[in-house]
């Protein structure tokens, strides 16, 4: 049995693309409202650095806080 091309492999994935491209958006417009977040004056200094990390309490998922924004 011969092993199939590698543009044979490929055209399931190339169809998919395709097929995707030719559908247009919808005409209606989405609008998304995002839920108020507050913000933290925390820094980090890495190397010199220093970057900020104003939204690190979402980082603690289990948090009791963080599931109430989610």
């Amino acid at each position: 049995m011969s092993k199939p091309s590698t543009f044979a492999a490929f055209l399931p994935v190339l169809l998919f693309a395709v097929s995707c491209a030719h559908h247009p958006p919808s005409s209606g417009k989405l609008s998304l409202t995002y839920p108020s977040t507050r913000k933290e004056a925390v820094m980090d200094t890495y190397h010199g650095t220093v970057v900020p990390d104003p939204y690190r309490w979402l980082e603690d998922d289990n948090a009791a806080e963080t599931k109430a924004w989610v």
